[in-house]
């Protein structure tokens, strides 16, 4: 069976395309991933705004395609913090519906949070405990279990919303409030969270943050995916990015350069989790709510 998962972020949306044969075993064909920034100003206004909008529904109209060609049995679709957040969220769902043909499902904090910890950790089968975060641009989804998610807290600090409270260049005074701001959400985060025995990280901020670690020139999810980021390595390299005028760290992204502007608070956010839980690393994962998406369908058919 071929499956089509489509994951519409507040600043990616992301296209994946897998095959389930008949023991209900997932390989990804193909993975797609453009950046419209449909939660853009959702900050400072509360709502999705008429250009996003129409930005995000061309990327999806070409993913859709996409997946037409592939020849998807199932299509998934699927949106989470904009649309909670945003004042017109069901407004542009049915938008979307109306021009793409597809049925996105707006997901509570807690299916998010089952989603990216499936996704994330869906191949393992050692059963350890972990914690999986997931910083997306408008949340970041904190969940840990052994196996299967035994808690979970969703903050609403993401890379995007931060980065458009707290603009570069963050002077002294900016940096502080930025932490600060930061801190008090993980302050509400409970302490078992922390209380196991790795970390898995999800989402853009992180994957950026290991292809800049690998030294990649473009992104190779294969390179990526099950790659380890070194906790010392993450802590200096933060203060740096942070510090890095704007053009300069474009540069040293060039797989990802619109990403630039949002990078400097979403690793300030990885480096506050890892320090709250003492790892040392974390281990980088290039699946999250999509393949949970896929996982899930697997197990409609398979079980």
């Amino acid at each position: 069976m071929r499956v089509a998962s489509l994951d519409i972020g507040t600043n990616s949306i992301i296209l994946t395309l897998a095959e389930i044969d008949s023991r209900g075993a997932i390989e990804a064909e193909a993975t797609f991933i453009e950046e419209p920034r449909l939660g853009e100003g959702l900050a400072r206004t509360g709502e999705i705004s008429t250009e996003a909008l129409t930005r995000a529904i061309s990327v999806l109209m070409r993913f859709v395609e996409t997946a037409r060609e592939f020849r998807s049995q199932i299509v998934i679709a699927f949106g989470t913090e904009v649309f909670r957040r945003a004042e017109n969220g069901r407004e542009a769902i049915s938008r979307i519906a109306l021009q793409t043909g597809v049925e996105v499902k707006i997901l509570s904090p807690e299916e998010e949070a089952r989603y990216a910890f499936l996704g994330a950790t869906g191949e393992f089968r050692d059963n350890q405990p972990r914690l999986v975060f997931d910083i997306g641009g408008a949340s970041t989804e904190l969940i840990w279990g052994t196996g299967s998610p035994r808690g979970y807290i969703s903050l609403p600090i993401g890379a995007m919303v931060l980065s458009e409270r707290f603009p570069a260049p963050l002077d002294r005074a900016v940096f502080c409030e930025l932490n600060e701001t930061i801190d008090r959400e993980l302050d509400k985060v409970p302490s078992e969270a922390f209380e196991v025995e790795s970390a898995v990280g999800v989402g853009g901020t992180i994957t950026t943050l290991s292809a800049m670690f690998l030294g990649l020139e473009s992104y190779i999810p294969e390179r990526v995916h099950g790659s380890v980021l070194p906790g010392e390595w993450l802590s200096r390299n933060t203060d740096e990015i942070i510090a890095m005028p704007a053009e300069e760290l474009r540069r040293r992204l060039p797989f990802a350069p619109r990403r630039a502007d949002i990078l400097p608070a979403g690793a300030l956010i990885v480096r506050k989790i890892l320090e709250r839980g003492g790892f040392g690393e974390v281990l980088v994962s290039d699946r999250g709510g999509r393949f949970g998406a896929i996982y899930r369908e697997a197990e409609k058919f398979y079980t």
